[in-house]
């Protein structure tokens, strides 16, 4: 016979075993994505299936398979799309991809849920499996940059670069998604932590940033605080105003590329005077131009796009000869209207959006996290189109986060309808 305190004592246990296994899965996905991509599916497959049983075979009368809206509403487009693009295999596998790596990670977040694991130890535990992440991703990169094409971050930091984390290519590195989330745990203070350890986060999350010496790391270190600050004003309606133009602004950089350059040049500037001359007066790094191109390419077929493997979109933002047909994952939204058509654009901006629009009461603490962890999921969407891309872990942390935002918007109702 098992007493209650021996039963919470196992559930406790198991739940950490999840929520470890979880934790464990996102750490690696920036090493397998790196080392060999197609891993990630099988990582993915086998989680996938022993969530499946658990749920169904051990908490059968629990498992209630919340299948959000803007998730859903995406997985249609998706499916449609697939019939529309059937004589294309690469397309076909592609959209399949996208469509698995989403649900296995919703039932990895009800896994978690029936577990009832609360929104402090979510952020608790997400904070060490980053804090870990960037730890261990640099002691490799460090490490194996004398044996394989690899970055030393460090030294290429201190030569004038960027901080790359487990990268062999200049541009976006995981260090840049570690430093935003870190920052909005902290500075949101969902962590409900000591001011000591608080601190300490608030200053690496925002040193990733810097060291990341890109214009989404500042853009997203500039909202964080931003949303801070917001945050400190009673009355919905003005905040709503304020949120309104923060990102009309954010949007507004994308749109407007003289202005974008002029404040890109201000940025580059301060930061690295010494690398002026290298962009060649386009310091958007050749994203205007792509922009263009894809822009184009999503009006000749603005509903269904023009699939996978179009020649458009193997054109990459690096590329300094367009005919050389470099690939690449570094550009913008507009790649992904280009490949799919804007009602999956739409589906995709309503699915990263959705849990402000749906939040409803909530503590400060809450709020502030969700609007920090949004802004810079969109400015991320601006200089990187990885939503099509399933296998890149950004792809997979994204949506990770999203539906976390939707589980803890549940967890927040609940707590104030109790009350």
């Amino acid at each position: 016979m098992i007493s209650a305190s021996q039963e919470r004592l196992y559930a406790g246990s198991d739940s950490l075993i999840s929520a470890a296994l979880v934790g464990a899965v996102v750490m690696a996905t920036p090493f397998i994505s790196f080392v060999y991509f197609p891993a990630i599916y099988l990582c993915v497959g086998l989680l996938f299936f022993w969530y499946f049983a658990s749920i169904l075979l051990a908490e059968p009368n629990s498992a209630r398979f919340e299948y959000y809206f803007p998730l859903a509403l995406k997985h249609v487009v998706l499916l449609l799309l697939m019939f529309v693009h059937f004589a294309s295999f690469e397309t076909v596998r592609n959209i399949i991809s996208i469509i698995f790596i989403d649900v296995s990670i919703m039932l990895g977040m009800l896994h978690l849920n029936l577990k009832k694991i609360s929104i402090r130890s979510y952020a608790r535990g997400l904070c060490i499996v980053l804090i870990a992440t960037l730890v261990l991703g640099t002691a490799f990169s460090v490490f194996a940059s004398r044996y394989i094409e690899i970055t030393n971050p460090i030294e290429s930091y201190a030569a004038g670069g960027r901080f790359l984390l487990l990268s062999n290519v200049a541009g976006h590195s995981s260090v840049i998604e570690i430093g935003f989330i870190v920052l909005s745990l902290a500075v949101s203070n969902v962590i409900e932590s000591s001011l000591f350890f608080r601190w300490t986060l608030i200053v690496a999350g925002a040193a990733c940033l810097l060291v990341s010496r890109t214009a989404v790391g500042y853009l997203t270190l500039f909202w964080i605080f931003s949303v801070y600050l917001i945050e400190m004003v009673d009355g919905a309606r003005i905040k709503g105003i304020l949120y309104m133009a923060l990102f009309t602004f954010s949007v507004y950089l994308f749109f407007d590329l003289e202005f974008l350059q002029d404040i890109m040049f201000a940025v580059r500037s301060i930061v690295r005077p010494d690398a002026i001359a290298q962009y060649q007066y386009d310091f958007t790094s050749g994203r205007s131009g792509l922009n263009y191109l894809m822009l184009e390419g999503a009006l000749s077929a603005p509903f269904s796009g023009l699939g996978h493997t179009d020649p458009l979109l193997l054109y990459g933002s690096l590329t300094e000869d367009i005919a050389a047909r470099v690939g690449a994952v570094s550009e913008s939204p507009l790649r992904v209207a280009a490949k799919y058509g804007f009602p999956l654009l739409a589906c995709i901006v309503l699915f990263v959006i959705s849990p402000a629009i749906n939040q409803g009461r909530c503590s400060r603490a809450w709020s502030r996290f969700t609007h920090m962890l949004i802004g810079c999921i969109i400015a991320v969407m601006f200089t990187n189109s990885t939503f099509e891309v399933a296998h890149q872990y950004n792809t997979i942390w994204y949506s990770v986060l999203l539906l976390f935002l939707h589980h803890g918007n549940r967890l927040q109702r609940e707590h104030y309808v109790e009350r």
